[in-house]
């Protein structure tokens, strides 16, 4: 019969009695000690079956930790369904031999990554670029030199495909074309492999200290208030209102792109106008109080009032649980390369000559333009941005600085609105010239005509007290004629024109 639970140590193992010891830090692990050798087994039931496995013998060098992977390994044999057709079942000594690397990496995705808010794309780097390559190989037998190999090869293929694909679109390929991707991936892995460690699936890390050379670029792009104005009017053309909604939230708080397309409803304090983010959805694994101005705070009540009418979210709670930016019930929004790319092409018919941008560029133009616009440092970096810059800052000023941000994106916000103002007559203009040449031809002839006879003016008639009175033109009433006639000719061709674009601006199809 078996000893209650106990934490088995190396030196424990080496002097119990005879008898079968449970481990209480791995369920189904078991030591029988015996006469002539000590035996770690694997003993568990699981969904009505027992399932058995020997895992090793200590005098064959397998200590503690090497059992512990070992059942861990035969528990997730079974939890996949494999081996359990017979009870008991016998496994044999190969299936529970050290992970594979695919295998490790499919539990390190269901048991880390899925719980962060950067693992799809952390997951991501790795499914494209390095999980086929080791997916099959164990994980112990992994060496540095491998790994070294691995990031060397990885940044000359990354850098040919990259090149091929700017030059195809008729671009100059940057000096360090591949190195971000390459350092990406490399840092997942290295993550990877320390937790490996940690959970004893692994005993080194091969890839700390083999990252090739990287050149790597500080992005420092900051769009103009102009270039967001125009972002937003190609947006207005979008097909998706779900990115829609994303692009302004990204515009008005400055969160990041997987904040925005994680938020649900229950983070939404819509009368302290502020969006509380769960420390487990946080890029810094805090919680972080996110200050919403006017303009943002419109946008989320007209998605909660849409939500609101939606028949799949009428039941206790589940409105508090749904995506504020979702393709469907409760769907988590993932088309952000797409929609990207089709606004590119929006953006390309206004303004062709519009430098390259990404969704992280626009947090940081709305962090560098409060800064410009008077912001303190320390308000932009924890009232916006949400960043702390030490240990000890975090720990001893928790201070939000939400009433600080608030007012910096509410001036932001205003500039906008000024910069979508000024871009509407810009694009008019444009509009008119392009869309009527003759009408705009007539109308600046006409404009001409007035200028032309309004400054032929000789004297100033007064009035009765004196103070001004009546231009007095050359050439008298035929003068005054002919410019009542070029101004009539204006201010025909003047509206006529602004009705044309007006229409153009809302239907840009007709």
């Amino acid at each position: 019969m078996a000893k209650p639970p106990k934490t088995l140590t190396n030196n424990l193992c080496k002097t119990l009695p005879e008898g079968r010891y449970r481990d209480a830090a791995t369920p189904g692990l078991r030591l029988l000690v015996g006469k002539r050798a000590r035996t770690f087994e694997f003993n568990a039931k699981i969904r009505g079956q027992i399932i058995r496995a020997k895992l090793g013998k200590m005098s064959d060098g397998v200590d503690i930790n090497e059992a512990r992977l070992r059942a861990q390994r035969a528990r997730d044999r079974v939890d996949a369904g494999q081996q359990i057709d017979q009870t008991p079942t016998a496994l044999s000594p190969d299936t529970v031999l050290s992970y594979t690397f695919g295998e490790a990496w499919d539990r390190y995705v269901r048991e880390r990554l899925s719980t962060l808010s950067s693992g799809k794309e952390s997951e991501g780097f790795v499914r494209h670029n390095a999980l086929d390559h080791f997916k099959s190989l164990p994980l112990q037998s992994i060496t540095r030199s491998d790994a070294r190999q691995f990031s060397a090869n990885l940044l000359k293929k990354v850098a040919k495909r990259q090149t091929e694909k700017q030059l195809a679109l008729g671009k100059t390929p940057k000096p360090n074309v591949g190195h971000p991707t390459t350092r990406a991936t490399h840092v997942a892995l290295t993550t990877f492999f320390n937790w490996c460690i940690k959970n004893d699936l692994a005993s080194i890390n091969p890839f700390t200290g083999t990252m090739p050379e990287i050149k790597e670029t500080i992005r420092d792009r900051v769009l103009s208030p102009e270039e967001i104005a125009i972002i937003m009017d190609a947006l207005s053309d979008h097909q998706s209102p779900t990115y829609r909604g994303i692009i302004d939230m990204l515009i008005f708080t400055a969160m990041r792109l997987g904040e925005v397309t994680a938020l649900r409803f229950g983070w939404i304090n819509f009368a302290e106008k502020q969006i509380r983010i769960p420390s487990e959805h946080a890029k810094n694994a805090k919680v972080n109080i996110v200050a919403l101005s006017d303009s943002a705070l419109f946008i989320l009540k007209a998605c909660r009032t849409f939500a609101e009418s939606d028949p799949d979210l009428q039941a206790p709670g589940t409105l508090d649980e749904a995506y504020v930016f979702s393709t469907g019930v409760n769907v988590h929004y993932s088309a952000e390369s797409k929609d990207k790319k089709k606004l590119d092409e929006l953006i390309a018919k206004l303004k062709p000559d519009m430098e390259h941008w990404t969704h992280h560029d626009i947090r940081r133009s709305v962090a560098t333009r409060a800064a410009m616009n008077g912001t303190l440092h320390e308000h932009v970096e924890r009232g916006i941005l949400r960043h702390y810059p030490d240990k000890l800052t975090a720990t001893y000023q928790v201070q939000p600085y939400v009433a600080h941000a608030r007012t910096a994106l509410m001036l932001w916000a205003e500039q906008v609105e000024q910069a979508q103002s000024a871009w509407e007559e810009i694009r008019r203009d444009v509009i008119w010239t392009n869309d009527n040449p003759e009408a705009y031809a007539d109308m600046e002839k006409a404009g001409r005509e007035r200028e032309t006879l309004e400054g032929r003016i000789v004297g100033l008639k007064p009035n009765a007290n004196g103070n001004g009175g009546e231009i007095i033109r050359e050439g008298g009433s035929a003068i005054r004629a002919e410019c009542d006639a070029a101004q009539s000719r204006y201010g025909r061709a003047h509206r006529g024109l602004k009705k044309r674009a007006n229409l153009k601006l809302k239907h840009p199809n007709k």
